[in-house]
């Protein structure tokens, strides 16, 4: 749930899932911004028709350089809905950076879902809304011996962007993504985390989507959330538990540079 306010306001984390975004639809292609069907990982797509009409697209594959592949029909019935495996439906799917759903409907929503068999599993929503504003953030960092980061970024420019990852023990990493690219990476995995990194803040990012993803090497625990620039004055956590062996992770983030207070009831 996301509310664009004003100032003094807070990104919220929440680690124990992921949920699509409350807004009114429009007419744009609906992005899957990561695709991983290699090293074991599988990656599932679905997308949800809202109305009460058909309605008609085309799955669109793209390299990590942003070169097109397969694309793919859909027609959705109303209230329809289409899950694909990508490595079952797509040739040279190893190649796959990203996927998008061209339609010139406005009432489609998905999911994009990251899982090894027999191991963990994490359903993030698709990309309905492209940042428009030059930072983005990451609102939580974790790699360490038992969790690791990762970043996916997708540039839906026609012209190469490079993106500054500003940490905020004030280390910059540099990224540059090609014109419709795709870059993944890790944030200080297989190595022991800065103990001041905590997380960060991504610049000239007009046109870039992205999401991050956080797990456990054992492969128990994994889940993930899409970076985007939006900020809330009221956070809500629906669902809190803490029985054994279930436990609940909260993270809040303030990007500005004035120091509040806040209340957790």
């Amino acid at each position: 749930m996301r509310t664009t306010m004003k100032k003094l306001i807070l990104v919220l984390l929440l680690l124990s899932a992921a949920l699509p975004a409350v807004g009114a639809a429009y007419a744009a292609p609906l992005y899957f911004p990561h695709v991983a069907t290699i090293d074991g990982w599988q990656t599932e797509i679905a997308i949800v028709n809202t109305s009460d009409q058909s309605v008609t697209g085309t799955l669109k594959a793209f390299s990590d350089g942003g070169v097109p592949g397969d694309n793919k029909p859909v027609t959705l019935s109303a209230h329809g809905r289409r899950q694909i495996n990508v490595a079952d439906e797509f040739t040279n799917n190893t190649a796959i950076g990203y996927i998008i759903f061209d339609t010139n409907s406005d009432t489609v929503q998905g999911y994009t879902k990251f899982y090894q068999a027999g191991k963990y599993r994490v359903a993030i929503p698709a990309v309905k809304e492209v940042n428009a504003s030059n930072v983005i953030y990451i609102t939580h960092i974790a790699s360490n011996t038992e969790w690791w980061t990762g970043i996916s970024l997708v540039n839906t420019t026609s012209t190469a962007k490079t993106v500054t990852i500003n940490v905020n023990d004030g280390q910059t990493i540099p990224v540059t993504i090609p014109a419709h690219g795709h870059q993944a990476f890790g944030l200080f995995n297989y190595q022991p985390q800065p103990p001041a990194v905590q997380s960060a803040v991504i610049t000239n990012t007009a046109g870039i989507i992205g999401l991050e993803l956080f797990a456990t090497y054992d492969g128990k625990e994994m889940e993930g959330i899409l970076l985007t620039d939006k900020t809330a004055l009221s956070l809500y956590y629906p669902y809190v538990v803490n029985d054994d062996p279930w436990w609940t992770g909260i993270a809040v983030y303030n990007p500005f540079s004035s120091s509040c207070n806040i209340t957790i009831k």
